[in-house]
């Protein structure tokens, strides 16, 4: 089935499997079966739709509406709904029934959803069982954490995203069971290391790219069990430590390009899928009947997944994490036949709901807890909520809203506050003329003292940076060094960052490859093979037999 996408345009294809997927996932209201209709955005346009309702990484101090004490928050105080601390919005002293509203069949029902949810209290951000993680969002069992996101059992953290039992790592994107790391990139069981990307087992290396236990490697790709080497080129102990001091002197991105250009010299592999079967897409783990789907662990029976883990079948859902049945879900936990949901947990068979917990038998729902058979916030029977959803599902058809998730333009942040900005950033210009909303920051309020002049060499850094506003080199946007990351960097022997802790998370992200699968032919042996590299770029792409007969 071809349908032109009907946010930008371009021809996509809902397969048969799509539509297969579809059918097995219809929900049934009493005894009644309701069909799941064919998506009307292309799958890249949906997962955007959804990552545009998950703000990780923009901060704002604001009151509780509730106690009028000061808290960090996902939310700016313009929001026209309250917002309360995690633990308050958790508390006894309010409920989200008193904000339930009868259906008024003459009017849309997204409508009266939207306004129900903008009366309704919203969470600050979530933090679970944390210690000193006050500038973090949706962790759990960590300590020490700064301007980090998405992160479980790990501590003395910053400016990271999903890591899992990670200590003293700064500038991280999806890192696990590691320590002492800086600037690396979709990692695991790292030691002492700086600049990887797609490597594992390695310790006491830089400027790395899909290396394997290896330890004391620099500027090296493709290396399995090395030591002591330098462009995959081994060294003596004593030659390797001089010859990686002379590079070392000539700067970070003389560095950065030299790996770069080991990297266009040197074959990839195709996919950076371990342990698949019968599955399609990249950075998949321990995943089999997983199609079209990125950064995925232990997951089964699933299409158009995105950056979860322990789901099963399930399709469009973005950092789903115990999933079973559920169709287009965004930023939710252990969810159970859960459609067209954001922020939901613990929760099972529940339709158009924002921001609730434990809750079951819901449809149009914000802010509830321990509660079933709901229509928005309000109380029904059993009997009458069966007969009542199957009639709203019919009216959300004639009004063309059934079996889409939410629109952008009712995201509760800003496009450039939203993750989704991170896989397609759009200019201001661009982003007012869709009729999005665009948040000016307003940096005057963050300068605190003249500006500063940062050093180049870690050695001549003095501890009173800590003191001082930096600039960012690329946006302009000001920032600061903490005490403990000047304390990192100096045992690590790295020069501070000269940008803005925003602006290096994005260009992390330009440094991995697009969600996206393209055919070409493998460049050794010229099968055809399906691979994230676009054809056009210079990179040496090995389909995964001749990728794996080159590097052992």
């Amino acid at each position: 089935m071809n349908s032109n996408c009907t946010n930008c345009g371009i021809a996509f294809e809902t397969t048969k499997e799509d539509l297969e997927m579809l059918n097995l996932l219809s929900p049934k209201i009493g005894d009644k079966t309701i069909a799941l209709t064919p998506p009307r955005l292309c799958s890249r346009c949906r997962n955007i739709r959804r990552f545009s309702f998950r703000n990780v990484r923009h901060f704002y101090y604001r009151k509780s509406d509730l106690t009028s004490k000061q808290i960090i928050a996902a939310h700016h105080e313009t929001k026209p709904f309250p917002v309360y601390d995690f633990s308050e919005w958790y508390g006894d002293n309010w409920d989200a029934s008193e904000f339930s509203q009868d259906i008024d069949w003459n009017r849309s029902f997204l409508d009266q959803f939207r306004e129900m949810y903008n009366k309704i209290p919203q969470w600050s951000k979530v933090l679970v069982n944390c210690e000193n993680c006050d500038f973090s969002m949706n962790c759990a069992d960590s300590k020490n954490c700064y301007l980090s996101s998405s992160i479980s059992s790990s501590e003395d953290c910053y400016y990271s995203s999903r890591l899992i039992n990670v200590k003293n790592a700064v500038d991280c994107l999806r890192l696990s069971e590691s320590e002492q790391c800086y600037e690396c990139i979709d990692s695991s069981n790292l030691y002492n290391c700086s600049y990887l990307q797609n490597c594992k087992n390695m310790s006491d290396s830089d400027y790395c790219f899909d290396c394997d236990s290896c330890s004391d490697c620099f500027l090296c790709t493709n290396l399995r069990q090395k030591k002591y080497c330098i462009f995959n080129q081994q060294y003596e102990k004593t030659e390797y430590e001089k010859i990686k001091s002379t590079f070392l002197a000539k700067g970070h991105e003389h560095l950065m390009q030299k790996l770069l250009e080991g990297k266009n010299l040197t074959p990839h592999r195709d996919l950076h899928n371990v342990n698949v079967e019968n599955s399609s897409g990249d950075f998949l783990l321990n995943c089999k009947n997983v199609n079209e789907s990125y950064f995925i662990t232990s997951s089964t029976d699933s299409r158009h997944l995105y950056d979860g883990s322990l789901t099963s079948t399930s399709m469009d859902c973005s950092t789903p994490v115990e999933f079973e049945r559920c169709y287009e879900v965004n930023n939710s936990y252990m969810c159970y036949e859960v459609y067209f949901c954001d922020n939901v947990m613990h929760s099972s068979n529940v339709f158009y709901s924002r921001g609730c917990d434990r809750i079951k038998n819901c449809f149009g729902c914000s802010g509830l807890k321990d509660a079933e058979y709901c229509i928005l916030n309000k109380q029904y029977t059993k009997e009458e909520y069966e007969e009542l959803v199957p009639k709203i599902i019919e009216k959300m058809k004639t009004d063309g809203e059934w079996g889409e998730f939410f629109p952008i333009s009712d995201s509760a942040f800003a496009y450039n506050e939203a993750e989704a900005f991170e896989f397609a950033p759009l200019l201001k210009e661009e982003v007012l003329a869709k009729g999005l909303e665009w948040y000016e920051e307003d940096f005057s309020e963050m300068h605190l003292g003249s500006s500063y002049s940062l050093p180049t060499v870690i050695s001549e850094v003095d501890d009173d940076i800590t003191t001082k506003v930096l600039t960012c080199d690329i946006s302009g946007r000001p920032y600061k060094i903490l005490s403990q990351e000047l304390d990192f960097y100096r045992k690590m022997n790295i020069s501070p960052p000269h940008k803005a802790p925003l602006q290096r998370h994005l260009e992390r992200i330009k440094r991995r490859n697009p969600r996206k699968l393209w055919n070409r032919e493998c460049d050794k042996c010229s099968k055809a093979i399906i691979t994230s590299y676009a054809p056009d770029r210079p990179e040496i792409v090995y389909c995964e037999q001749c990728y794996l007969s080159e590097v052992y």
